[in-house]
């Protein structure tokens, strides 16, 4: 049945772990002595119930992870395996970031885990900074400014000017200076220009 204190306005209180004991003798036993389903359950997750008194199974319990963080959640979800320790997870979570980042080459900074949208912050082995949102990191986590640098060194080409006027020869010109532009055209020699 529960002990008294599972039922009417001292629900709210039991909730947030204000009443750990119970004052009926009858329902004074550990939480997870209560089915060996749930104790099952409690061992594969590898949790604890420091509490005593059994509440129900749609109320929350006190519950502790094998690295001592206690929460609070109702046996029930123990039992249909959706429990998990929040903080144990969202260390997980950080954990993989930083793997991530490391295969990439860079290191991520943040010491927190925000959310899948917060950003986050790197560094590579240039010096370079900046910021990615966890869920983009799963993308990729290298450096923006080096992967440029990389794309524009891999877009020059070893013989580039020499095509060029090779190419301006072929349409009667000539490249006056490498780069020389006016209004978006490049100029022909011979021609002037105000």
């Amino acid at each position: 049945m529960g002990c008294w204190r599972s039922r009417g306005p001292w629900r709210l209180l039991m909730i947030f772990g204000a009443l750990p004991a119970c004052m009926n003798p009858m329902d004074a036993h550990s939480v997870l002595s209560r089915s060996p389903a749930l104790r099952a359950a409690a061992e594969r997750a590898r949790f604890t119930s420091p509490d005593q008194c059994w509440r129900g199974w749609h109320v929350a319990h006190r519950f502790a992870c094998s690295n001592g963080h206690t929460f609070l959640a109702p046996p029930a979800q123990l039992l249909a395996g959706r429990l998990r320790c929040i903080r144990c997870d969202m260390q997980a979570r950080l954990d993989t970031l930083h793997a991530l980042a490391r295969s990439a080459g860079v290191i991520c900074t943040s010491r927190s885990w925000q959310g899948d949208g917060a950003l986050y912050d790197f560094l590579c082995s240039a010096g370079h900074r900046w910021q990615r949102r966890g869920r983009h990191v799963k993308r990729g986590a290298a450096c923006p400014t080096c992967a440029r640098e990389r794309e524009r060194k891999r877009k020059l080409l070893a013989n580039g000017l020499q095509l060029l006027q090779r190419a301006a020869r072929s349409h009667g010109g000539q490249i006056v200076r490498a780069g020389s532009r006016k209004r978006g055209r490049y100029q022909k020699a011979g021609t002037v220009t105000a």
